[in-house]
């Protein structure tokens, strides 16, 4: 579409947990402090698809303290910028609405997802605040 060749770039880019992920397998260590907090993750649809939450949710149990929830997740209904559209936007919230229940009726003080625009849809439709999870690692290291 663009004509652009990536190829050269292509094999260096990925997720900041999976690099995270990999450097602790190669023996470095994170000095993580205790962060009592009570946090349930939300699977991003492609991330589940591809295989790459394993290493958010090892990041993740590392953090002393931290209550861990993986919620039984279900699509949020954003569906990238389809749950925007004005016209997609009961849709939208009709397929998130399960997950929302979950995340309202857990009792969690935080949502943690890889996704930036589950955690827009997230934060839109429930009482809760959602985060990066390598913003509470950041936490977790200051």
């Amino acid at each position: 579409m663009l004509n652009v060749d990536n190829k050269g770039l292509r094999d260096h880019i990925e997720l900041a947990t999976r690099w995270l992920w990999r450097k602790l397998d190669e023996g470095k260590t994170l000095p993580l402090k205790p962060l009592p907090l009570k946090v349930v993750y939300h699977t991003p649809c492609h991330m589940e698809k591809m295989g790459w939450t394993l290493y958010t949710l090892e990041l993740l149990r590392k953090i002393p303290g931290l209550e861990l929830t993986v919620l039984d997740s279900q699509c949020c209904g954003i569906a990238g910028t389809y749950g925007f559209k004005k016209e997609n936007y009961p849709t939208s919230q009709a397929i998130g609405a399960p997950l929302f229940r979950q995340i309202e009726e857990s009792g969690a003080d935080l949502v943690i997802t890889d996704c930036e625009t589950c955690k827009w849809q997230i934060e839109m439709s429930t009482s809760l605040r959602c985060e990066h999870p390598i913003t509470l690692l950041a936490q977790a290291l200051a």
